[in-house]
């Protein structure tokens, strides 16, 4: 099976593209925990995936948006 999803917003700069699946990372430095976000969610998606033996693909360019693409094995 693969899910895809897609936006079309700011983007992810190249230099954090190494970094989004890290716990607490935050690609984006005015974001906080008072404001917003935790750095986890990339993080607990790519293990979930990774748990169930998948790919988790994430393609972006800044000020053009982000496609991650979520590949599972077929049961």
């Amino acid at each position: 099976m693969i899910l895809k999803i897609e936006d079309y917003g700011k983007g992810i700069a190249v230099k954090d593209l190494k970094y989004i699946r890290k716990r607490f990372y935050r690609s984006d430095l005015a974001r906080n925990s008072k404001t917003g976000g935790t750095g986890l969610g990339m993080y607990i998606a790519d293990e979930i995936i990774r748990l169930h033996e998948g790919e988790f693909l994430i393609a972006s360019e800044v000020g053009a948006g982000t496609c991650i693409t979520i590949k599972l094995k077929k049961n």
